[in-house]
């Protein structure tokens, strides 16, 4: 093999490696949206913001914990807390998205 082949081989392997990661992106752009979205729901931020502000359990219906689990958002077990890093990290950035725009 000569030094142009191998050569052509890495660039289409990186051209390939561009378009999974362009690909992979707009899915995970597209579920953070879709995790905005839900955030917006009243049931969601009654779980959500007392997790977020530690008073978890006070006022705190069973049935949209329930929902929040369903989802993901939540763990099923104790104590109460976000799902995973991912959302952990993204959750409370889009609550906070207005002010966070006033400040820029």
């Amino acid at each position: 093999m000569t030094r142009r082949e191998g050569s052509a081989t890495g660039k289409s392997r990186f051209k390939r490696w561009i378009r999974r990661e362009r690909q992979s992106s707009c899915g995970r752009e597209t579920h953070l949206d879709q995790l905005t979205d839900k955030l917006k729901e009243d049931r969601l931020w009654r779980v959500i913001e007392p997790i977020l502000t530690a008073t978890y359990g006070l006022g705190m219906h069973n049935h949209d914990l329930e929902y929040a689990r369903d989802l993901g958002l939540v763990v099923a077990d104790s104590p109460i807390r976000i799902a995973n890093l991912i959302h952990a990290e993204v959750i409370p950035r889009a609550l906070t998205w207005a002010i966070q725009e006033k400040l820029t």
